[in-house]
């Protein structure tokens, strides 16, 4: 099958060096330095086409004189991003002109060297000219990993990559168990022009076997099958058995009984459906009760009540029509931390913003387990 384009229309170029060298004898090729006009497009003349298996054939093309087109180089397998999706048998074209450039294990752009498996930086439109990462949004930039580097010249020196995908970028959209440095690492693989990567992009892969590990910077931990268009599956946890976005704290609940890891926004809504069922303090000193049902209130005013023999007979209660009701907009609450977001642990505290009363009150209550009820320790 064809293999479909994705959207890189718009590919800025850093202005080669003309006369530059290609150092073939540490196998090197050598591009160029800083990014130009955003107008400025660079469209490899290659196109790499997805196969069946090793042994397909690749699908015959025709000029527009109808002659056929058979300039394809032999096929080949790209091993598999992960254990969820099968290495990817794949053929490019022309052949001729792919196969018959020399390989090499890196390539220079302007002072930085990159090499096969990195991860690259790749500008395109919507990055400034001239941008430089830590002073532009990263997310203006494209994100691939090299599989492959071939030259002819410092000029034309062209990288096979795997893109890396924005959940944005994905068919279902970013979801929320997203994290804002997440990348989605995928096999659809296409061939660039050197002269389009930025920087060398640091990409760590999160796999989900230590809940308490943090993640800096640019991670994955999903893959996007480019054939199938079906996402790896994800670790569901918690009492809602949902996936966990790493942005937001993880909690272990260390219960013999439970043993869970919970999220905490799980956690949250629990200990606020509880506090908001509680009656609500009021300013005034809390009321006491005698035996000679007499209600004393702030020991100034007695109210006559009705006598327990008098009271009305037993029956089905209704529905009360003044039930809580829901604390969105009332009540907030943050799970109390400390330490730093590398190294941040649970102080086995929730602190809860009481608004509604005239004044909002903050409160502070133990973290509660929305499985076993039992206390959350800190860690």
């Amino acid at each position: 099958m064809p293999a479909q384009k994705r959207k890189r229309d718009s590919v800025t170029t850093p202005a080669a060096k003309p006369g530059q060298e290609v150092d073939e004898g540490q196998g090197t090729g050598d591009s160029s330095s800083k990014p130009v006009d955003a107008s400025e497009v660079i469209q490899p003349p290659f196109t790499v086409e997805y196969l069946k298996n090793v042994d397909a054939k690749p699908n015959r093309r025709r000029t527009k004189s109808g002659t056929s087109i058979d300039d394809y180089t032999t096929p080949k397998i790209e091993a598999s991003v992960s254990k969820f999706d099968k290495p990817v048998a794949y053929t490019i074209l022309p052949g001729s002109g792919w196969e018959g450039m020399r390989k090499y294990k890196n390539f220079v752009v302007g002072n930085n060297t990159f090499g096969i498996h990195d991860f690259i930086y790749v500008n395109h439109s919507e990055a400034k000219h001239g941008a430089l990462i830590p002073d532009e949004d990263e997310h203006h930039f494209w994100i691939a990993r090299v599989l492959e580097v071939r030259a002819v010249d410092p000029q034309h020196v062209y990288l096979r990559v795997y893109w890396m995908y924005w959940p944005s970028e994905l068919p279902t959209g970013r979801m929320s168990y997203h994290g804002k440095n997440e990348l989605v690492a995928s096999n659809h693989m296409e061939i660039i022009d050197a002269m389009t990567v930025s920087e060398l992009a640091s990409v760590e892969h999160y796999e989900e076997t230590d809940e308490s590990a943090p993640m800096v910077g640019l991670y994955w931990r999903q893959t996007f099958d480019f054939v199938t268009q079906k996402l790896s599956p994800l670790r569901r946890q918690c009492i809602c058995n949902e996936f966990h976005n790493p942005d937001k704290l993880l909690i272990h609940c260390s219960s013999e009984v439970c043993n869970k890891w919970l999220h905490e926004d799980c956690i949250i809504k629990d200990a606020l459906d509880r506090f908001h069922s509680r009656p609500m303090a009021s300013n005034a000193s809390r009321a006491t009760t005698t035996d000679d049902d007499t209600i004393h209130v702030n020991e100034t005013d007695t109210i006559n009540v009705t006598p327990a023999a008098a009271k009305k007979k037993k029956g089905r209660s209704r529905k009360s029509d003044t039930g809580p009701k829901p604390w969105e907009g009332q009540l907030e609450a943050s799970v109390e931390t400390k330490g730093d977001d590398e190294n941040k642990d649970i102080t086995g505290k929730l602190i809860i913003v009481d608004s509604r009363g005239e004044e909002p009150k903050t409160l502070e209550e133990d973290l509660i387990c929305p499985l076993c009820h039992q206390p959350l320790k800190p860690s």
